[in-house]
C-alpha cells in the first residue's frame, strides 16, 4: 500500500483512504504494523534475532522494548481530533500513526540518540531505510516541526503549510497546545 518511493501527493492520498476506513476499525485494530527495526543501530537482539518496530503513535516507536521519541517533530494526540479542508472531523492522532507506520512499512528502522526525554524515552532521529522518518512526516505535512527543540525540520514545515498538506489542508489546534487543554 505505502512505500517509501512513493511521491508525496501519493502518500496523502493513500492515508486519506486510511482515514476512510480507520474510524470503524475497533480499538484493538487501531494499532498499524510496522516493519522490524533495529534498537540504535543493529537489527539483531542480543541472541540474533530480528527486533520488532512498533509504531505507538505519530511520534513514538517501541523497538525491542525501547521507547523512542521522534526528534524534533510533534503530532497530534490520539484522542485529538481535527477538521478536513470541507468541515469534517477526523481522528488526526491515528492519522498521524498511520502515516508513520506506513513510511516504516516493512523497512529496517535505525535510530541514533541524541537524548533521553523527562519520561526516560530515547529521542533521536530514526530512519526507515535512508529516509528520515521525521523528515518524511513533517514534509507530508501528518506533523509540525517542533521548533521548541530544533529547527532540523522547518524548512519542510513551512513548506507543508505553504502548499496546504496533511493537517495544514484543513483545521487543527496545535498538539502542544491541544496536551495544554486536555
Amino acid at each position: 500500500m505505502f512505500s517509501m518511493e512513493m511521491n508525496r501527493e501519493q502518500l496523502l492520498e493513500d492515508i486519506r483512504r486510511v482515514l476512510e476506513i480507520a474510524p470503524s476499525q475497533p480499538k484493538e485494530d487501531a494499532d498499524p504494523p510496522a516493519g522490524q527495526n533495529p534498537s540504535g543501530g543493529s537489527p539483531f537482539g542480543q541472541g540474533g534475532e530480528r527486533q520488532s518496530v512498533r509504531v505507538i503513535d505519530g511520534d513514538t516507536l517501541m523497538i525491542g522494548g525501547e521507547t523512542w521519541r521522534l526528534l524534533g517533530i510533534d503530532v497530534p494526540e490520539m484522542k485529538q481530533s481535527c477538521r478536513m479542508h470541507d468541515g469534517r472531523e477526523y481522528p488526526c492522532g491515528a492519522a498521524a500513526r498511520a502515516a508513520l507506520a506506513a513510511l516504516i512499512g516493512d523497512l529496517e528502522v535505525s535510530c541514533e540518540q541524541s537524548d533521553t526525554d523527562r519520561y526516560g524515552r530515547r529521542v533521536g532521529i530514526c530512519r526507515a531505510g535512508d529516509k528520515d522518518l521525521g523528515k518524511e512526516l513533517v514534509s507530508a505535512g501528518m506533523a509540525v516541526a517542533y521548533l521548541e527543540y530544533t529547527n532540523a525540520y522547518q524548512l519542510q514545515g513551512e513548506a507543508a503549510r505553504a502548499a496546504r498538506l496533511g493537517l495544514w489542508s484543513g483545521d487543527f489546534e496545535m498538539p502542544n497546545e491541544f496536551r495544554k487543554a486536555n
